[in-house]
């Protein structure tokens, strides 16, 4: 029986340490016939979070011709709900859709969820804002999807536009930028209340560029005029959050006059405050020098911050920068002046490549060596070295031979493989776009090429694990699977079964096995990242050689770092002696850090909820076993 007209509603009890808390999900499919089912007939539901083991539980819901499915209390401390859908298209092909919801630990109330068909695009064409390379789009925690600036028929854009998969139609919002801009960077603010500051721009082509600042406060109740404050005048610029709240800001240009354009020799450190209506920003200025436009900002999951790619009077940059100092990326105290410096190696010289963040450096795709010659290849930048994958950035699009992706774009997923975007030439030889999953380190074969409805300009990571991929006038929704970062084993170290190991990934070789109520894997390596979990109430056993760094990375701090060495395991000041061979363990016991030598030593360190873990070993250092144990 199809539910189709109307949301199926799961009226759910999510239950907590003092009493179970009401949540309701309208669960419907995605309103776009490129993707809609005919009939859904099952629900499988899973709720996620730091449950005991084995209270984490998936119920099958066989619809029936009620709409209405009550359900038992979830198990305490659920935070995310995963909803996998299986039903039939037209003609009785199976389908098979998904949502997450993504809860919290103390949230409640009412959640529209929509469900999309996995691995294929659903069209959403309702988008009344430009979404072309000088426009903005960013994810907002709510799901939703910020769009604005950009330039429509020679003149820079006022309009913004906020739209979710859940929405038939993109929201009549009353936002809208104080000024036109082309060119500005969009970050999405730390806080309460979801402010977007948008900095810079201008008009397109030749003029000046804008000398101000604006923040989109994007809750219902905030006000209509954005806040407004005066900044160093650039466009064509890179910007991404620091972990303590600030803004870096680099590159670009403040004007172009008969095609020759004057680039901003500085980077900027922002710290932007709102009270009422009145923006203030601190500013901080570094020299950089590098000149260029378009650059891209990768900030790793360790924290470290990079400046790669862009371009100079037209010619490519191929020159490194990494922001050094106040404890980021671990170089350095919190006390130390924040610098930009040049790396000694330089990437490919390409035009308009992609590039994503891997654990422990950079990776660039693609790009264009000529007028029209595209590279297929993926240069990593790992450490002090450049590694080169040939071949390695190609799709297909109604043929059988694979052609290198045009005008790539590209997006880390949360496994450590990238998604990327781009054309393609179909049979008729007319370009074509497509989407492609693809493991930058090539130990896990590409994904079949997946074809879009949109050309993607900006690819946005939403917080329910879905991608948009904004376009001009329309996105494509995807949805490549239902893993939200708490399904991986070690999450919850209970693996009921063994297929699911597979599901956890090391950046390097290695085997997971379920041993003595622990996962273990045997490795061989002086780098590696258990790249989608995150960990809480384990203890990490390591058997090591050398010296080795342990990194507790966090979301929104500078990562913990752990040196362990034959003689001693070092947080700061605190010290646990070790002898030379026998186990190495770093504990996370709820708030608190304990190193395990031939005596244990609790530190003290907010840890700050679940972290992931990672791996880097001095020269002639490395590890051969790592296991994580529930405590």
């Amino acid at each position: 029986m199809s539910f189709l007209r109307a949301a199926l509603s799961l009226s759910l009890l999510v239950g907590c340490e003092a009493s179970p808390r009401p949540v309701r999900l309208d669960v419907r499919p995605f309103e776009s016939l490129s993707c809609r089912p005919d009939v859904i007939r099952t629900l499988e539901i899973r709720p996620r979070g730091d449950a005991p083991s084995g209270t984490l539980l998936t119920r099958s819901v066989e619809l029936s011709d009620a709409p209405q499915v009550a359900l038992e209390p979830f198990p305490p401390a659920t935070e995310l709900v995963a909803i996998s859908a299986f039903g039939e298209q037209a003609g009785g092909a199976p389908w098979t859709g998904g949502a997450v919801a993504v809860i919290g630990p103390t949230g409640e109330g009412y959640f529209a969820l929509s469900l999309l068909e996995l691995g294929e695009p659903c069209l959403f064409n309702d988008i009344p804002a430009s979404a072309d390379r000088d426009a903005f789009a960013v994810g907002l925690p709510d799901a939703r999807v910020l769009v604005g600036g950009g330039r429509l028929e020679g003149r820079a854009r006022q309009e913004v536009a906020l739209f979710a998969a859940t929405a038939d139609r993109a929201d009549a919002s009353a936002l809208r930028l104080a000024v036109a801009r082309a060119g500005a960077s969009a970050t999405l603010l730390d806080g309460d209340e979801p402010m977007v500051l948008v900095l810079g721009g201008g008009p397109p082509g030749a003029g000046d560029a804008q000398d101000t600042a604006e923040v989109l406060r994007v809750s219902a109740d905030a006000p209509d005029t954005p806040a407004l404050a005066f900044v160093t005048a650039r466009r064509a610029h890179g910007a991404t959050l620091l972990p303590d709240g600030r803004v870096f800001v680099v590159g670009g240009y403040d004007a172009e006059v008969d095609g020759r354009r004057s680039y901003v020799d500085t980077a900027e450190l922002l710290r932007p405050s709102v009270d009422g209506n009145a923006l203030a920003i601190e500013t901080e200025s570094i020299p950089s020098s590098v000149l260029r436009a378009h650059p891209t900002v990768v900030r790793t999951s360790g924290g470290a911050v990079f400046v790669v790619g862009g371009e100079q009077a037209g010619s490519p940059v191929s020159l490194v920068e990494v922001l050094r100092g106040g404890g980021i990326g671990g170089a350095g105290g919190r006390g130390d002046p924040l610098r930009l410096e040049p790396l000694p190696i330089e990437l490919p010289a390409r035009l308009d490549a992609a590039y994503v963040a891997l654990p422990g450096g950079v990776a660039m795709l693609g790009g264009r060596e000529g007028a029209d010659e595209w590279s297929d290849a993926i240069a990593l930048l790992l450490g002090d070295e450049v590694v080169t994958v040939e071949g390695a950035l190609r799709a297909r699009r109604d043929t059988d031979a694979l052609h290198a992706i045009r005008e790539p774009r590209a997006l880390a997923l949360p496994d450590g493989q990238v998604l990327v975007t781009g054309l393609v030439p179909d049979r008729r030889d007319e370009l074509r776009p497509v989407a492609r999953v693809i493991d930058p380190a090539g130990v896990r074969p590409a994904s079949d090429s997946i074809a879009l409805n949109v050309v993607p300009e900006h690819l946005v990571s939403l917080p329910d694990g879905s991608v948009a991929l904004v376009g001009a006038g329309a996105t494509d929704f995807l949805r490549l699977d239902v893993a939200t970062p708490l399904d991986d084993p070690p999450a919850n170290l209970s693996p009921v079964t063994l297929g699911e190991l597979d599901q956890l990934a090391l950046d390097g070789p290695g085997r997971w096995e379920a041993r003595e109520g622990a996962l273990v894997a045997r490795v061989d390596g002086a780098r590696f990242d258990v790249p989608r979990a995150r960990f809480r109430g384990v203890d990490v056993e390591l058997e090591l050689v050398g010296t080795v760094t342990v990194l507790l990375t966090r979301d929104d701090a500078p990562p913990l770092a752990i040196r362990i060495s034959d003689e001693a395991l070092r947080f700061g000041e605190c010290v646990s002696p070790r002898q030379a061979g026998d186990t190495a363990v770093v504990r996370l016991e709820g708030e608190a850090l304990v190193l395990g030598g031939d005596t244990r030593r609790t530190c003290a360190a907010s840890v700050g909820g679940r972290v992931g873990v990672a791996v880097r070993a001095d020269v002639g250092g490395g590890v051969s076993r790592i296991g994580l144990r529930r405590l």
